[in-house]
């Protein structure tokens, strides 16, 4: 049995409370007042949702060709589901004054990976199943995938990634996440109505662009859109540079737009 100097923070605090005496729970904070509603997840059994596995499988198994197209799909199927944080316990306080550090008090946290390059990515998990291949001592928390995308964002997150190990795992970008955490549909940059007026506004009074459209780059890498300048003959370098860091700053300097445009190669073509 601890001795007294060894028992762990709050233990008096803990020891003999009774919540019915007291009126208040262990924090001191008061029953009364409180309005305490049922869980969104009661009686869930933690079982995949198929429509958003399955969409995962396609997304794995996509050509390059057909990849934005069932992206489309998996963001749709993930904007009703319920997903899995993966909680565990982490140190908030270490005596390290004996011969062994000793843990005083921990708190339960989500993990965030972090990339060599610094990117940041929160894990998510569709099942119990797949969590529990990542990581068998985590902690379950249910999750709905606008609550769960708009924690990513609050983390300065980058990335979501969708069961981290399994065959059919997936990343869900920048775009993808504000979308969701908006709750609003997502589209591919290439096929966003709104990016595209803001590239027509963009060119719109400069004669030496004769057109301007995007397209599809995931041929390149996931997320990636090509926007294809048609110039005008004759134009020198230093003008052909002037027009491209104009319509590139255009686009980047729109809050609005720049979330809905993961990655951009510039393609131009002469008249």
């Amino acid at each position: 049995m601890n001795s007294q100097g060894d028992r762990f923070a709050g233990h008096a605090r803990l020891h003999g409370h009774d919540p019915v005496d007291s009126g208040a729970d262990t924090s001191g904070t008061q029953w009364s007042g409180r309005l305490l509603t049922p869980s969104p997840f009661a009686g869930d059994s933690g079982s995949p949702d198929a429509p958003v596995r399955a969409a995962l499988v396609a997304v794995a198994t996509a050509d390059r060709a057909r990849l934005s197209a069932r992206e489309r799909d998996l963001v749709g199927a993930l904007a009703s589901a319920r997903l899995f944080a993966a909680v565990q316990a982490v140190p908030a306080q270490v005596d390290t004054s004996g011969a062994w550090a000793r843990e005083i008090e921990s708190d339960m946290a989500s993990p965030v990976l972090t990339a060599p390059d610094g990117r940041r990515a929160m894990p998510l998990f569709t099942g119990l199943d797949t969590l529990g291949e990542w990581r068998a001592d985590a902690r379950p928390v249910p999750v709905g995938m606008a609550d769960a995308a708009t924690a990513a964002l609050e983390d300065a997150c980058d990335v979501v990634l969708l069961d981290l190990g399994s065959p059919a795992a997936a990343v869900l970008r920048l775009s993808q996440l504000w979308a969701l955490a908006q709750r609003r549909l997502w589209l591919p940059a290439h096929e966003d109505p709104v990016v595209g007026a803001a590239l027509d506004a963009a060119v719109r009074g400069r004669p030496e662009i004769l057109n301007a459209h995007l397209e599809d780059g995931s041929v390149h890498a996931p997320g990636v859109t090509r926007l294809v300048l048609g110039l005008r003959a004759g134009l020198t370098q230093p003008q052909v540079r002037d027009l491209t860091e104009i319509v590139g700053r255009a686009l980047a300097t729109e809050p609005e737009i720049r979330l809905r445009i993961d990655d951009i190669a510039m393609v131009l073509r002469g008249a």
